[in-house]
């Protein structure tokens, strides 16, 4: 990030485009003495050229520093606030009347964060540095989609007790529909003549508090007259979440927007509220240390050892499935050479391993016998496994410089092999517009990865490029999913058949 010291003046950017793009941004850096402050911000407003696909996007960022005697410490803040609208993607067939068209909304999305960290380095020693940084980090969001309901007349006979003509799910008698609001029956069954084409607004929300930091010390003092570095570290990060979840039945209207009517559904349990509170720890302790063999060979062996507590409770009391208490632990170890084969050019070569712990919202939506609405309806929390990573990197990197170093060539080509143990996808439902999380076996990654950059006092110029050869390697059974298929005239749907390998549905809806 830029600060005070490495960046003085002022430096502003104005850009317009099609579809209402407006774009402006400042920036402003100064130094006194041993101080230096920077300061940064950005407004960006676009219309989007589909409807209902407004954005905003408004961000910050600032920092204080102070440096001297070999010692530099950094406060700064960040902040953003964003709205986004719809970004999903709409049926061919009604992309065919405009391809401004879009399928169910409101789809917005508003994140607000906040994030206040402090970093630091003191050089204790001509040979020893100590380093660190501790933040804390508030974030906001705000989701509400419209969908399509599943709920429908209930299919006689009518469930013993029940009111006549009310809505079940699928038509499945044994998952009325239930919810409070207005016109709903006495025992708060919903009838299926309440409104037509029924739809539904979910909304989901988090509100997350988190806060950390890392402390490390290199040294490099010689080891038996060798150039050594040697680094130890250690991390600590703590979050917690308050998430919660509702589903309004609704109405479409013109544009397939849905209207809510004031119903919050209440039951059954894959379309209740959800109130859930979570709670991660992380911590981490690490080491490298790269020892110079030679005046061209280096050698860097290293390791890490992560721990991961999540904890999941829920504050209705109406769903006990989704309290649980995970853990995860292990030690990552890698190791590296690098060789100076000419002045410029250099080899490389390495092996890492690395772990990630499932998060929240996967380990609350890992049940294939009650999916969920994916990342929305969280329903139970079977376990899963981490995902355990080994990669290994091998490549050349380049570095070519004239007139006195006012002009340099950088380039590297590397080749890299991923595989990952346990990985973690998303598995669709019979159920439409329902899946869960689940451990996949093994899937690889591998390819190549080709830059360059040229810098001289005037002009930078860089190129990237990279092969991504992606592939599952354990059989994986994929589980039939329902289909829709809608037939469009002019901007009206007149039909809409669902249909699942148990039979099938219609409905109509109007544009």
């Amino acid at each position: 990030m830029r600060d005070g010291f490495n960046f003085q003046g002022v430096e502003t950017d104005t850009r317009y485009g099609s579809f209402g793009h407006i774009q402006g941004s400042i920036a402003a850096g100064a130094r006194s003495g041993n101080w230096g402050a920077f300061i940064a911000g950005e407004d960006i407003k676009d219309d989007g050229f589909r409807d209902f696909s407004e954005a905003k996007i408004r961000r910050m960022y600032a920092d204080l520093g102070v440096k001297g005697d070999g010692n530099e410490f950094h406060l700064n803040f960040t902040g953003a606030d964003n709205i986004v609208g719809v970004t999903a993607a709409a049926p061919v067939q009604l992309l065919d009347l405009g391809w401004s068209r879009t399928f169910t909304s409101p789809q917005t999305t508003d994140n607000k964060m906040a994030m206040v960290s402090f970093n630091g380095s003191v050089k204790a020693t001509p040979s020893l540095t100590f380093s660190g940084v501790g933040y804390y980090r508030w974030f906001q969001q705000n989701h509400i989609d419209g969908n399509i309901s599943d709920a429908e007349e209930c299919a006689p006979p009518i469930p013993s007790g029940a009111a006549a003509n009310t809505l079940c799910l699928n038509g499945d008698n044994a998952a009325q529909v239930f919810g409070t609001g207005p016109g709903v029956n006495a025992d708060g069954s919903i009838p299926s003549d309440i409104a037509a084409p029924l739809g539904s607004l979910d909304r989901t929300s988090q509100d997350a508090n988190s806060y950390g930091g890392s402390v490390q010390g290199v040294d490099k003092s010689k080891v038996f007259g060798l150039g050594n570095q040697f680094l130890l570290g250690a991390s600590y990060d703590h979050g917690q979440v308050a998430y919660t979840a509702s589903s309004e039945l609704g109405v479409f209207g013109p544009l397939f927007v849905i209207n809510g009517l004031g119903i919050q559904l209440t039951d059954p349990n894959e379309i209740a509220p959800r109130n859930l509170t979570t709670e991660n720890t992380y911590v981490g302790v690490y080491f490298t240390d790269t020892l110079d063999l030679t005046t061209d060979l280096a050698l860097t062996v290293g390791g890490r050892y992560n721990f991961a507590r999540l904890t999941i409770e829920d504050n209705t009391g109406n769903d006990p499935q989704l309290n649980s208490e995970n853990t995860y632990e292990r030690f990552n170890p890698m190791a590296g050479l690098t060789y100076k084969l000419i002045p410029g050019l250099t080899l490389y070569g390495s092996y890492a391993e690395a772990n990630r712990a499932p998060t929240a919202a996967e380990l609350a939506c890992a049940d294939p016998v009650n999916p969920c609405l994916i990342e929305s309806f969280l329903t139970s929390d079977p376990p899963l496994k981490q995902v355990v990573s080994h990669t290994y990197e091998a490549g050349l990197r380049g570095k070519l410089a004239a007139l006195n170093n006012e002009s340099r060539l950088e380039w590297t080509a590397g080749l890299f092999r991923t595989e990952n143990d346990d990985d973690i996808i998303t598995v669709a439902s019979t159920t439409n517009g329902r899946g869960y999380f689940k451990n996949a076996g093994e899937t690889l990654r591998q390819g190549l990865e080709l830059g360059a950059q040229y810098q001289d006092r005037r002009l930078m110029m860089y190129a990237n490029y990279a092969y991504i050869d992606a592939t599952f390697r354990t059989a994986n059974t994929a589980r039939p999913i329902r289909t829709t298929a809608c037939a469009f005239r002019s901007i009206r749907v007149i039909a809409c058949r669902a249909s699942r390998a148990t039979g099938s549905r219609r409905a109509s809806t109007t544009g």
